[in-house]
């Protein structure tokens, strides 16, 4: 993986405005490094700023470019790396997409930012193509993008949310907000296989490979859809009821441990 992705793993506070070392820089190179150092310090906006300003249309297409803008927008829907994948490795126990939303009780939440750092890794390549490292970030932000959903959509009081969901599953999500689910679990699923247990501890790397797994058996290869253009009533139907039950989601249907039960969750 490049330098680049994994200064995003080591994110940091950095003090000082370095957006005004942009006075001094001419060079895609010199933006590039200075974006870097925006991205390091969290300010997201700045990083984005110059990438998307600042930076040569050919400039723009690099790699080093791209991670950077991901990394950013990933920023601004809620993901620091370190710490999230900190929070999910102390996670032992629990429903794999409760384990997804409870870092973010009580913090705000921009899931539309995660489908844009989605989109971005998307230009650098497909899961084929691209680092494991990379498709490891591609997993997260897919996890990411399910949690902030969940807590955004479902989890809606008190204003932050606190752990329960608010909205009947299965008829108080929108189809768009689903879609941000079914969008987060096939890009969390696809590029799995490249996120180590040792990065998010062995209860939810376990658990997160149950509720794939379950996914799969009740939708096949659909679990693994990205583009919202291919999302199906069904696969919808299916993720709003693996959302609803106890065993895998933040709802309280329980299936008794009995899979075949899932697709009943939501009448």
């Amino acid at each position: 993986m490049k330098k680049i992705i994994a200064a995003l793993f080591f994110l940091t506070s950095c003090s000082g405005n370095v957006f005004n070392q942009l006075s001094t820089k001419t060079s895609d190179s010199d933006y590039l490094f200075v974006a870097q150092e925006n991205l390091d310090a969290q300010n997201y906006d700045g990083a984005i700023t110059i990438i998307t300003t600042k930076v040569s249309a050919t400039g723009q297409t690099s790699v080093q470019a791209r991670e950077i803008l991901a990394s950013s927008y990933g920023g601004k829907c809620g993901l620091n790396f370190v710490d999230y994948t900190q929070k999910l490795a102390a996670q032992l126990t629990g429903s794999s997409f409760y384990i997804l939303m409870s870092p973010f009780i009580g913090a705000n939440v921009q899931p539309q930012f995660c489908r844009t750092a989605l989109d971005t890794m998307e230009l650098i390549g497909t899961t084929a193509t691209r680092t494991t490292n990379q498709n490891a970030f591609v997993s997260v932000l897919g996890m990411v993008l399910i949690g902030t959903a969940l807590r955004g959509y479902a989890d809606i009081a008190p204003a932050l949310g606190d752990g329960t969901a608010d909205v009947d599953i299965c008829v108080g999500l929108t189809n768009a907000q689903v879609d941000d689910v079914v969008i987060g679990f096939g890009f969390m699923s696809k590029n799995f296989a490249a996120v180590s247990s040792s990065v998010i501890g062995g209860g939810s790397s376990t658990a997160l490979n149950g509720v794939i797994n379950s996914c799969q058996a009740v939708a096949g290869a659909s679990c693994q859809i990205t583009d919202p253009a291919a999302i199906t009533a069904p696969l919808r139907d299916t993720v709003r009821d693996l959302i609803k039950t106890q065993e895998y989601g933040i709802g309280l249907y329980s299936t008794g441990g009995n899979d075949l039960l899932i697709p009943a969750a939501c009448p």
